[in-house]
């Protein structure tokens, strides 16, 4: 038996109309919005390589912002200014969407495992690898950062248990 439209209104009749109707959107606003832009995959970021080296004269001003965010977070992770490089990958991150956002989130949850904050650290790494697990590249990076935040919490859980 094939379903079709006059079936379906002969069986259910006007009741089954009367609910199409309600779910249809009653003003243009309020329909759901196609992207009006393909989201252009960017080159990859190698380990240690810095973000700037990821911009060119097509590199759009929000995500060159977001660029020189991270690269500056970066920069201040490795200087020891934990504090201030959370700041910087926060703005990149709400700056805007790229595809580099998988290693600004590995950057944080460096930054959080270098705080101490490891459950932190835990959950970017979790968003960073379901990217970067696809790269060779980031592979021994993610392990180790992964194997760190994980002997770090459960040291840090054995010494609160007091044992």
């Amino acid at each position: 038996m094939v379903l079709d439209n006059t079936l379906l209104d002969q069986t259910f009749g006007r009741e089954r109309a009367a609910t199409q109707e309600e779910n249809q959107p009653e003003a243009e606003s309020e329909r759901p919005i196609a992207p009006k832009t393909k989201i252009i995959e960017s080159p990859p970021l190698l380990p240690h390589e810095s973000f700037n080296g990821k911009m060119s004269a097509a590199t759009s001003g929000r995500r060159a912002v977001a660029l020189l965010l991270a690269e500056k977070g970066r920069r201040l992770l490795r200087a020891g200014a934990y504090e201030k490089a959370l700041v910087h990958f926060e703005k990149a991150l709400a700056f805007d969407y790229t595809s580099y956002q998988p290693y600004i989130y590995f950057y944080l949850a460096r930054t959080h495992d270098y705080l101490g904050n490891y459950q932190q650290s835990a959950n970017f790494l979790e968003v960073a690898e379901s990217w970067l697990n696809e790269q060779p590249a980031w592979t021994a990076e993610v392990a180790t950062l992964r194997e760190n935040t994980f002997r770090a919490r459960n040291s840090a859980s054995y010494a609160h248990s007091g044992r």
